[in-house]
């Protein structure tokens, strides 16, 4: 199925569907809104399992036209994902550390029930390596505060040279002890020696979250070592679209895990593809409903 282009707003074919998408929840599990007060986690349990999905920023140029209508202005982008969207994850964060002005203004743009996914400076994962993370999770951690009930995960990427040895191993087992459990933390691996089954028991020891890797030469297993699941779509070098079968396949996985929230972000951003996988994706998971 192709992104229709260049419809208005007001037609456009993702504020459909994430309305449908929205009622079919909402009447399947008797939730008629939940108020958007900040309460640690809010009232996502009200649905039962609880389906985040959305892309890997929304801000790229090169989807205007494809995913953006031509008439609508670069800053009315954000109000204009959120009628496709309820999450998004944050790149931006990984570059360089945002303000708190930034923060803030996140936070307002969202509309209630919106969830960000905060990826961790590349600090703490690239330069660092994950050692020593106390005062560089205390500022991470400080800046998501400033998200509230806005937030959803935080993101934790491993570069591709980091394997997984006996150092390494304690490293990690380390920096999961420093992590804020009141927190959803994610960590994605980009090198196959971490799919263990002793990384996974840490995992869930230490109440972790395991990233599953759709992409990148990754394994395909789907790894839940909590409450939450999360899945990182990446296409092949982050350039190609799903099948509407591969898409398929992954929402019967996901239909049938025990877990209570499932966060879903696709990082194919090259034709918009992102978004168009990541509304056949929400469309899939209706035919389940």
């Amino acid at each position: 199925m192709s992104i229709c282009r260049l419809l208005p707003v007001d037609v456009y074919p993702c504020n459909k569907i994430y309305t449908t998408y929205k009622i079919i929840l909402e009447k399947k599990n008797g939730y008629m809104g939940a108020k958007d007060n900040y309460s640690g986690q809010n009232n996502e349990y009200w649905m039962g399992k609880r389906y985040y999905i959305g892309t890997s920023g929304w801000n790229y140029r090169h989807w205007k036209g494809v995913f953006y209508p031509e008439d609508i202005r670069i800053k009315d982008w954000f109000g204009y994902y959120c009628e496709c969207f309820d999450t998004v994850e944050i790149n931006y964060s990984f570059y360089r550390w945002p303000t708190q002005d930034t923060i803030r203004k996140w936070y307002d743009w969202a509309p209630p029930g919106f969830k960000y996914t905060l990826k961790s400076p590349r600090t703490i994962t690239h330069t660092k390596r994950f050692m020593d993370p106390e005062k560089y999770l205390h500022d991470f951690y400080s800046l998501a505060s400033g998200l509230r009930n806005r937030t959803g995960c935080c993101l934790f990427q491993a570069p591709p040279s980091f394997e997984c040895n006996d150092p390494n191993l304690e490293r990690i087992d380390n920096f999961l002890d420093h992590l804020d459990r009141r927190r959803k933390n994610v960590v994605e691996f980009r090198h196959i020696s971490w799919w263990d089954e002793k990384v996974y028991r840490m995992f869930e020891e230490k109440g972790a979250i395991f990233c599953t890797v759709a992409g990148l030469n990754m394994p395909n297993d789907v790894i839940v070592t909590g409450d939450v699941a999360y899945f990182r779509f990446h296409g092949e070098n982050y350039s190609t679209s799903y099948t509407e079968d591969e898409i398929k396949g992954y929402a019967q996985k996901m239909q049938d895990l025990n877990c209570k929230f499932i966060y879903a972000y696709f990082n194919n951003d090259y034709n918009a593809y992102a978004t168009q996988n990541a509304t056949d994706l929400k469309k899939a998971l209706e035919l389940f409903s």
